[in-house]
């Protein structure tokens, strides 16, 4: 298992921010019990998926404009705390497990983007990764080539985020495509989503593929990174 001090330095790298940023977000969500804690030495904390993933979060879900770790805690626990609203069906299930996924289809049908988010990581921890399946006799590609075609998105400054594994590179075709959608917006008579209006027209999107979510599971399951 990582420590603390591993798992900021595993992300900084990964999302290519600097260290001493991610510190500040991490000591934030220690101090806020929001990342697991222990003491020095061999009683040092030892992180999990949901540290990986509450730390991610409160990184990817920051303004895009002003001050973005004074407001980590609440980002965190607003994004984490987001709804599944799509995609939570037995047919996403399957794709999940056909495409490479088996972690990700045990997640219960009514869950958190935090704990969606911790259970593509533990998938990583654990050697998962996208399968494409064959097609006109190809045999299956499977690997870090493929990480492009996972995605993990975070939208603002209304909050709503989704996870998608995309085996059809691109081409949207049913059955070929996992994706869970998470939000907490209203629905309209139309049975459409409506945003608040003070959320004005400034709008953020930050992503990140599967190859920052291999080299965190990598660092949790302590397994070697593929290389790529």
């Amino acid at each position: 298992m990582a420590t603390p001090g591993q798992l900021v330095k595993c992300i900084a790298e990964a999302l290519g921010i600097p260290e001493p940023t991610v510190v500040q977000y991490d000591r934030l969500l220690a101090e806020n019990d929001l990342r697991s804690k222990g003491g020095r030495g061999t009683s040092a904390a030892k992180v999990t998926a949901v540290d990986a993933a509450n730390l991610l979060i409160a990184i990817m879900g920051s303004p895009v404009a002003g001050a973005s770790i004074k407001p980590a805690i609440e980002t965190c626990k607003t994004y984490g705390g987001l709804r599944v609203r799509l995609g939570a069906n037995s047919e996403t299930v399957k794709t999940f497990r056909r495409l490479g996924f088996p972690t990700m289809s045990k997640l219960p049908k009514s869950h958190s983007f935090r704990e969606g988010l911790a259970s593509l990581i533990s998938a990583a921890s654990v050697g998962e990764s996208l399968v494409i399946p064959d097609e006109d006799g190809r045999p299956p590609l499977v690997g870090p080539a493929n990480d492009w075609f996972v995605e993990l998105r975070l939208e603002g400054p209304t909050p709503w985020a989704h996870i998608m594994v995309d085996a059809s590179l691109g081409e949207a075709r049913p059955g070929e495509m996992a994706r869970l959608v998470y939000h907490n917006l209203k629905r309209d008579r139309d049975g459409g989503y409506w945003a608040p209006a003070k959320a004005g027209n400034l709008h953020q999107s930050r992503s990140v593929d599967f190859k920052a979510i291999r080299r965190i599971g990598a660092l949790l399951g302590q397994q070697p990174p593929k290389a790529t």
